[in-house]
């Protein structure tokens, strides 16, 4: 889920930032620029670790900005697929359920992603699984816990990253296989 990238990038250094240590500086920058943004084919950056190295300052003509290369690493959030998850359902609506996992929202189960057969109750506005005709139905639950397996990653291109409402990556989950669905189901949570 978590993982440990290494990463470059051009850091420029205000003259206003001079006086501290490079390092510091340096630091300070990465963290703004990185911390909690998600990064292309890498995933959601939840923290800057640490910095591996700084090349040579160079300035420009003209300007009094100091640019450095820099390697650092980063801790990031980017599951795997079939990797195994547990959230909270957030909403519910036709198309599938919506799960956070607390520092990120945008996870989505379809309904033939869920534990079949699934049937959407538009009276009580939530999905079921109807095990067979003899047994009640098992409610998913908003605010409930789910266990789910990511299905697939999806981070979006650059020249949809504008629109509102799309989210740069979002999780699809599954939720159709053995020991999958809402944890009250087994455990009574």
């Amino acid at each position: 889920m978590f993982v440990l990238k290494t990463l470059q990038t051009n850091v420029c250094l205000d003259p206003s930032m001079l006086g501290q240590e490079t390092i510091d500086a340096v630091e300070s920058i990465l963290k703004k620029r990185y911390s909690d943004r998600v990064m292309q084919q890498v995933g959601l950056v939840v923290h800057v670790y640490d910095v591996l190295h700084i090349g040579e300052g160079s300035v420009y003509h003209s300007r009094g900005n100091v640019y450095h290369n820099v390697e650092f690493r980063a801790i990031v959030f980017c599951p795997f697929q079939s990797e195994l998850l547990i959230g909270r359902i957030t909403q519910m609506n036709e198309s599938g359920i919506h799960v956070s996992l607390g520092f990120f929202d945008d996870v989505f189960v379809p309904p033939e992603l869920l534990q079949q057969p699934a049937v959407w109750n538009s009276a009580e506005q939530a999905w079921c699984w109807k095990m067979d005709e003899d047994s009640d139905p098992l409610y998913y639950a908003i605010g409930g816990k789910i266990r789910f397996k990511v299905h697939a990653v999806k981070f979006i291109s650059s020249d949809e990253a504008g629109k509102e409402g799309v989210p740069l990556c979002s999780v699809i989950g599954r939720a159709d296989g053995t020991g999958l669905g809402m944890l009250a189901w087994e455990w009574g949570e």
